[in-house]
């Protein structure tokens, strides 16, 4: 073995904490574990045309429609650095 997990139940048997009566807490006791892509890696398009895409994640407690305005917000004051026309909002 190289030291590196490859599958699910690997992961899943890690253990995260030992206890004095020998019982044992397991990943798979407190999570569930998947194994995604081999890379997240993506290309972006727009009329035929290769473009720049970026995600963006919510954080738990945040306002999703307090946010979407707040990203429209920076990218027209961004808009100024790109070329012109080019600004498309998704959000």
């Amino acid at each position: 073995m190289n030291g590196q997990l490859r599958t699910a139940g690997e992961f899943e048997n890690i253990i995260l904490r030992s206890n004095p009566d020998g019982s044992m807490v397991r990943v798979s006791d407190v999570a569930r574990v998947e194994v995604g892509a081999d890379n997240y890696q993506f290309g972006a398009r727009l009329n035929g045309k290769t473009t720049a895409a970026f995600a963006i994640s919510l954080a738990p407690d945040a306002n999703a429609l307090a946010t979407a305005e707040g990203i429209k917000s920076q990218m027209d004051e961004l808009a100024e650095f790109f070329p012109r026309g080019q600004l498309l909002h998704s959000v």
